[in-house]
């Protein structure tokens, strides 16, 4: 809704290997969007290769 303010409520980042100078690729999604809750999840990729995984879980507030 257009007035729901996100509250992040849980992030959890996984590092895979690390990360080197030049570009990156970040494939986002919602997972789920409920009444209360959203989840997004993201990935990381350089060269092709995963370094990254991200989930984050949003509460909404209704305002």
């Amino acid at each position: 809704m257009a007035d729901d303010v996100p509250a992040t409520s849980q992030l959890t980042v996984t590092y895979l290997r690390p990360g080197r100078t030049g570009p990156l690729s970040v494939t986002a999604r919602v997972r789920t969007r409920g009444e209360h809750l959203t989840v997004c999840e993201a990935e990381v990729e350089q060269a092709g290769k995963p370094i990254g995984h991200a989930v984050a879980t949003f509460a909404l507030l209704h305002t």
